[in-house]
């Protein structure tokens, strides 16, 4: 079950267009839009049922570039509680973001719901083609052994890992020698670039932005049409 909404970050995007469901349109209040938001929310809990067996977030998103708050992402996991669910948490931009809003890990609501978290070297050190990642189980209550997921996936591996070697084998020296003013300016380029973004598509008619980009490389652009 994947949340789908580009109301500021309400949930996670996958459509480029707004919903006519919402109601929302172009120059819509912000209250009204989060007010989209948690009619989203009720929406994705009563999308729930027997063959429900995980819900998706991308945080922060891919393509709206929301950055979740504390607040929300303890709604999604008690919403995942009550659903006896539990949450794939997309984190490949963890360490980018540059809006108000701090980056919150999924996992520290992993005793509420099991978590399992996605990460990437391919973002943050900014080698996009090294494909090399890694799943972490934030799960005190040991919900993924008793139910054997973690086997699931170690018998996977098992059967086909594919190691991109030489990218392992430069693993090591990418974390031990990248100095932190290294990051600092890939997020601070990443600000910049998304301000020039935002208030350039102020300017153009016929598409707009529904909420101003805090993380990750992406905007949310929606386009519109009046006929006569």
């Amino acid at each position: 079950m994947a949340p789908t909404s580009c109301s500021q970050g309400r949930a996670t995007c996958s459509t480029r267009r707004a919903p006519s469901s919402t109601g929302w349109r172009p120059g819509t209040s912000t209250s009204y839009r989060r007010e989209a938001g948690r009619s989203t929310s009720m929406a994705c809990k009563a999308l729930g049922d027997g063959n429900t067996v995980a819900m998706v977030i991308v945080n922060p998103g891919n393509p709206c570039g929301n950055v979740y708050t504390y607040e929300h992402l303890g709604k999604i996991a008690e919403m995942a509680r009550k659903l006896g669910i539990f949450v794939i948490a997309d984190e490949v931009y963890a360490h980018l973001t540059f809006g108000k809003k701090k980056f919150v890990p999924m996992g520290v609501f992993g005793s509420v719901a099991p978590v399992l978290t996605l990460g990437s070297i391919s973002k943050r050190w900014v080698v996009p083609g090294w494909r090399l990642g890694w799943i972490v189980c934030n799960d005190p209550n040991g919900v993924f052994h008793k139910t054997k997921v973690v086997d699931s996936i170690k018998s996977y591996l098992d059967i086909s890992s594919d190691p991109p070697t030489f990218v392992q084998g430069a693993i090591p020296q990418l974390i031990k020698n990248t100095k932190q003013e290294f990051f600092d300016k890939t997020v601070e380029v990443l600000r910049q670039t998304a301000d020039i973004c935002w208030e350039k598509l102020k300017g153009v008619s016929c598409i707009t932005c529904p909420s101003r980009p805090e993380g990750s490389m992406f905007v949310m652009v929606c386009e519109y049409y009046t006929f006569c």
